[in-house]
């Protein structure tokens, strides 16, 4: 089953799995598995230590290292010691493989990495925010290599591993929360939240307490819940100008009347998730994107969520800028 592709959003834990996976199938396959005595991916002439660390176990890799490595072999003329050291690795995860978009060359040797690692019996393990289709920039060549092995989505946390993982931080800091005040941080936090969010929470309950020199309450909860949660103060600026730098437009592009299809295009998807994100009014919005009426903004939100179900593209293009909107605030 390789190569194992782990999916799911940012934040959900993708990387903390895969190196685990990792260390997982080494103390299975290991000793079936002929490790060399090369050096990790050489950088300048010496090992590289950090961003591609290679112990006798495993490389580990970002998909943008793989392709900056992989660059500089073809420019230092190295490209045989760069795929013997990828080949040769008992284990390797690259992580975050749809930030190669743009690196076709980097894309295709990834791809030949890939089928030859199979081909020898070593596993391969690759993460993505999206399944390999639905990434606009990626090769069919690269596409075709990954989704043959296993591919398993990850999520958030649910309900009651969110209620273990603050247990579990709550512990790690020695924190003796009731499970009254347990139950209302955990039903008071969004659901989405990724597992790094919830030890932050967990972390102001445990400051909140230290300040005040309490044990943990309802007022440290509370506290806790208003400094984690994401703020609402998302404005119709911010997305407008989010969605423009986006699709290389000014701001005063989608304010203007021009009927230009990639203006269009771009400003009824700033119409959409302002009108999903921050709850404005469709006049509200209307006004803002140069006093169109109310019902010229409901007909571009309707329009643009029946797009999004079938157009990969813009349905990319809408995840991602939620995501970084979430992200900034």
């Amino acid at each position: 089953m390789s190569p194992v592709l782990l999916v799911g959003p940012s934040g959900c834990g993708k990387t903390a799995i895969a190196t685990h996976l990792a260390t997982r199938i080494l103390d299975e396959v290991a000793p079936s598995v002929p490790a060399t005595q090369s050096p990790a991916i050489q950088s300048g002439g010496s090992p590289t230590s950090n961003t591609a660390a290679r112990s006798t176990t495993s490389l580990f890799m970002p998909g943008v290292d793989f392709a900056r490595y992989y660059a500089r072999a073809v420019d230092s003329d190295e490209i045989t010691r760069f795929r013997r050291d990828i080949d040769s690795a008992p284990v390797l995860v690259i992580d975050d493989v749809h930030l190669m978009v743009g690196k076709p060359a980097s894309q295709d040797e990834l791809a030949s990495r890939i089928e030859n690692r199979s081909r020898s019996g070593r596993p391969t393990i690759l993460t993505s925010r999206r399944l390999p289709t639905q990434v606009a920039g990626l090769r069919p060549l690269l596409v075709s290599r990954m989704l043959p092995g296993l591919t398993i989505p990850i999520r958030p946390p649910g309900r009651e591993a969110r209620r273990e993982l603050l247990l579990e931080f709550s512990r790690r800091r020695q924190l003796a929360i009731g499970d009254d005040e347990l139950d209302m941080l955990c039903d008071a936090l969004e659901v989405d939240l990724p597992a790094r969010n919830l030890d932050s929470a967990m972390a102001h309950v445990d400051l909140y307490c230290r300040m005040k020199g309490c044990p943990p309450n309802v007022h440290a909860v509370r506290a806790a819940i208003g400094s984690i949660q994401p703020t609402s103060d998302l404005s119709t600026d911010r997305v407008a100008k989010v969605v423009s730098r986006r699709y290389k437009l000014k701001l005063s592009d989608l304010k203007s009347g021009t009927r230009r299809q990639e203006v269009v295009r771009a400003r009824s998807l700033a119409m959409y998730l302002t009108r999903q994100l921050t709850g404005s009014s469709y006049h509200q919005i209307g006004k803002y994107f140069g006093g169109r009426d109310h019902t010229t903004v409901l007909h571009a939100c309707r329009k643009t969520e029946s797009m999004i179900q079938d157009d990969t593209e813009l349905r990319v293009t809408a995840d991602e800028v939620t995501e970084q909107l979430k992200a900034t605030g």
